[in-house]
């Protein structure tokens, strides 16, 4: 899939939140050499130095680098920005991302995403990231950002799982041509999702995992994926694609629980999923 931009943006990626500094290397090329193409990355996860060394080991003009804003550096897009480029070790992203729509100012957070995302626009002339986009969006706030601002996020990267189903901000997404990426895919393990009887079910019918059923649903939905793990065989595993029927699709999508796996309140205090 194309971004306005013209990038071509890449269904299938690695995350990178809480890997293992020791494994990056090995993670990272293998999962390149295997065809995934897009690597999420963030100033919050603390391992942009190990990845920019594993960024030296591979093709850079094969892949889709993204990463993010964190809350503390509202204010300070450019300074930012400039950072994250040399701890990976390139001279451009090819998305930069609001990781959340909140500013901590003097240890405080509260709500604040708009005049950020205007002065994100204006990254866009330096020329030290091809595109821009948001994370955490609900629907309110990404048909505001929409509307006010002169650039539409190139890409919304929010929680999407069979648990959970942000349904509204897809379906904006798909009317604005944004491609929502997920995030969460597999809820780390959380809520014990992977071993729910209807995913199971389809799995064996499948005779395929769990893991395997949940990633290939979401990118039917032509969602970009960016599941991460430290381990070789699951980037195997993950890599994957099964073509399901629409009756299997139907089932998942009928476990919505609308409960998410990253709660706000535990990061910032404040509720930020809160139209």
């Amino acid at each position: 899939m194309y971004l306005e931009t013209g990038q071509e943006v890449f269904q299938l990626g690695i995350g990178t939140w809480k890997s293992s500094r020791q494994s990056l290397e090995n993670v990272i090329t293998t999962a390149v050499e295997l065809g995934y193409r897009t690597i999420d990355t963030a100033t919050r996860y603390g391992n942009l130095s190990e990845i920019g060394l594993a960024l030296k080991k591979v093709d850079r003009s094969r892949l889709f680098i993204t990463s993010k804003l964190w809350s503390d550096e509202h204010g300070s897009e450019q300074e930012a920005l400039d950072k994250v480029l040399e701890q990976l070790q390139i001279d451009v992203l090819d998305c930069y991302l609001m990781h959340f729509p909140v500013e901590i100012h003097d240890g405080h957070p509260y709500e604040e995403y708009l005049e950020c995302y205007k002065r994100m626009e204006k990254l866009l002339e330096s020329g030290k990231t091809r595109s821009i986009g948001v994370c955490n969006f609900t629907a309110t706030k990404l048909r505001r950002l929409i509307n006010e601002c002169h650039v539409i996020p190139a890409i919304v990267q929010n929680e999407y799982n069979p648990y959970f189903q942000d349904r509204t901000v897809h379906e904006i997404c798909i009317e604005n041509g944004i491609p929502y990426m997920s995030y969460s895919s597999l809820r780390s393990g959380k809520d014990n999702m992977l071993n729910d009887p209807v995913i199971m079910r389809i799995a064996d019918a499948n005779e395929c995992t769990t893991s395997q059923v949940v990633l290939s649903w979401l990118r039917m939905k032509n969602m970009c994926i960016i599941p991460k793990t430290d381990s070789i065989e699951r980037l195997y595993e993950n890599v994957k694609f099964i073509k399901l029927s629409s009756e299997a699709c139907d089932l998942l999508d009928s476990l919505n629980k609308n409960k998410r796996s990253n709660e706000s309140t535990r990061i910032f205090g404040i509720d930020i999923f809160q139209d």
